[in-house]
C-alpha cells in the first residue's frame, strides 16, 4: 500500500541514509531549510541514476515535453488491461491507428488542462529487475520530488491494478501541468515510466458494447434464462414476474471527494451537457474536422449527433431532460465500495408508451442510452465503466414493482408477442 502511504517507507529509506554521503549537506550548512529541499531518493541499487544539474534542470523545464511520446502505445496499453481501445481504434492499419492513439492523448491533455478538476491517468513501471514495491516506491519518488506541484495536485490508487515481472501500473489523477512538470523535474530518471490520460474507451472493460447490444437483440444469455424462468409468472401470487435489468457499474476514481449526492449531481450534469459532451469528445472532434475516424468512433458520434438533434427549438431535449433526468435515470451511490450503480426507471410499459405516442422512436431511445454510456465515459470522477444486470421485478401489466409493494395490474396475456418481447428484451434500457 506504499502507493498512497510512503511516509513509512520513506522514513525507512532516509534513515539508511547517511549525512556523509547524502548530497542535502552543502544546502544545510547553507541555511537551506528543510521544506526547501526535496525529499532524499530511495536507494535503488544498480538502477538509481545520477540527478541531473541545476543547469540541466533548467534547460528542461524551458523545453515543452511531449507527453504523447511519454505514453504507452495502443498495444502496450491492451496488453494490461482488457478495454474497449481495441474496438475503438481498431479496423484501421496499425499505423493509422497509432496515429489516432497518440492524437487522443494529445486531445485528452489539452481538456485536462483547460478542466478545474484532476483527470484520470494510467502510471506504469517497466523498470527491470524490481519488485512491484520498489517501482511503486520509484513512481511515487518522482511526484513527491517535485518542487513545483504539491501533492494536493496530485493523487494515487492504493493499489497497483496490474502488476507483473515486466511492468507495474496504478492510477494517477493529475492535470496535463502536473504530469509534465513531473517529466521536465526528474529527467531521465522518468525513463521506463509512461503516464497515460485513460480516454473513454480505456475504462471501459472489454465486451461493454457487446453486452449492451446482445440485450438489444434479445441474445444476452441473463435475459433470456431469467424470462425462461418467468414462464407462468403472471399466474404467481402478486401478479408479478422476474425480469432481468442491464445498468452500468461506475467505479469512481481515487480520492474522489463529495457526499453521493454531489457526486451523482456531478454525473447528471455531465449527461445533460450535450455541448459539453461533444467539446470533450476526441471522436467529435475528429468528425467535425472531416479527418478520418474508425468504424466505431463513428458509432459513438452518430449517437452523440442524435441526441444533439433532439434539441427543440426552445432548447428542450426529451432525452436529456426526461430519459437521462432524475423522473427517468436512477443513481445509487456506495462510498464505501467507490462506485455507483446506474439503472433506469421506466418500465417495459413507459417505453411502449412512449414510442405510441411519437415521444421518441426506439431508435432515438437507443441513441439517447448510447449517449449516456458514452458521456459517463468522459466523466473525470469515472475510472472504469461496466455492463451491471439485476433481476427486478416486474408487474404482470409490465410495470415496475420498484418499491415491492405488489402489483395490481391484469394479466400480460393481452399483450401481443411483440409487446411480450418488448417487456423481456428491452430492459436493457436500464442504462
Amino acid at each position: 500500500h506504499f502507493w498512497t502511504e510512503p511516509s513509512a517507507w520513506w522514513t525507512a529509506a532516509r534513515k539508511e541514509t547517511t549525512m556523509a554521503r547524502s548530497p542535502l549537506l552543502p544546502l544545510l550548512l547553507l541555511g537551506a531549510s528543510r521544506a526547501d529541499i526535496p525529499p532524499a531518493r530511495p536507494d535503488f541499487g544498480q538502477h538509481t541514476r545520477r540527478r541531473p544539474s541545476r543547469h540541466t534542470l533548467r534547460r528542461r523545464r524551458a523545453q515543452a515535453v511531449p507527453l504523447a511520446s511519454n505514453a504507452l502505445s495502443l498495444n502496450e496499453f491492451n496488453a494490461i488491461r482488457a478495454t474497449e481501445a481495441p474496438q475503438d481504434f481498431g479496423g484501421v492499419d496499425p499505423e493509422t491507428a497509432d496515429g489516432l492513439w497518440g492524437s487522443a492523448i494529445e486531445f485528452e491533455y489539452e481538456v485536462s488542462n483547460a478542466a478545474a478538476e484532476l483527470y484520470p491517468h494510467t502510471m506504469c513501471s517497466s523498470q527491470p529487475d524490481m519488485s512491484g514495491d520498489e517501482r511503486g516506491a520509484q513512481m511515487t519518488f518522482a511526484l513527491e520530488s517535485v518542487r513545483s506541484i504539491s501533492q494536493s495536485d496530485w493523487r494515487t490508487s492504493d493499489y497497483l491494478f496490474h502488476n507483473t515481472d515486466s511492468v507495474s501500473c496504478g492510477i494517477l489523477m493529475a492535470s496535463a501541468e502536473t504530469v509534465s512538470a513531473v517529466y521536465e523535474w526528474n529527467g531521465d530518471d522518468m525513463e521506463g515510466i509512461e503516464v497515460n490520460p485513460l480516454l473513454g474507451s480505456m475504462k471501459m472493460v472489454a465486451q461493454t458494447v457487446n453486452v449492451i447490444r446482445a440485450r438489444m437483440a434479445g441474445t444476452d444469455l441473463g435475459a433470456v434464462s431469467v424470462s425462461a424462468a418467468s414462464d407462468g409468472g403472471a399466474d404467481a401470487p402478486g401478479g408479478t414476474v422476474p425480469a432481468s435489468q442491464l445498468g452500468l457499474r461506475l467505479v469512481l476514481c481515487p480520492g474522489t471527494e463529495g457526499s453521493g449526492e454531489e457526486i451523482v449531481a456531478g454525473l447528471r450534469g455531465r449527461t445533460s451537457d450535450v455541448g459539453g459532451v461533444v467539446a470533450k469528445s476526441f471522436y467529435s472532434s475528429r468528425a467535425a474536422e472531416d479527418a478520418p475516424i474508425t468504424e466505431r468512433m463513428d458509432f459513438w458520434t452518430s449517437s452523440i449527433d442524435a441526441v444533439a438533434g433532439m434539441t427543440a427549438d426552445d432548447g428542450s431535449n426529451y432525452c436529456v431532460d426526461t430519459l437521462l433526468a432524475e423522473g427517468g435515470m436512477s443513481y445509487r451511490v456506495s462510498l464505501g465500495d467507490g462506485a455507483v450503480d446506474v439503472f433506469s426507471r421506466l418500465s417495459p410499459s413507459d417505453l411502449e408508451l412512449g414510442i405510441a405516442v411519437g415521444n421518441f422512436t426506439l431508435d432515438q431511445y437507443n441513441d439517447c442510452m448510447w449517449y449516456a454510456v458514452y458521456a459517463l465515459s468522459l466523466d473525470p470522477r469515472v475510472c472504469s465503466v461496466e455492463p451491471e444486470a439485476r433481476v427486478t421485478t416486474v408487474c404482470d401489466d409490465g410495470s415496475l414493482d420498484l418499491l415491492g409493494l405488489g402489483c395490481g395490474g391484469g394479466p400480460m396475456s393481452h399483450l401481443t408477442a411483440r409487446e411480450s418481447n418488448l417487456v423481456d428484451e428491452t430492459l436493457y434500457y436500464a442504462l
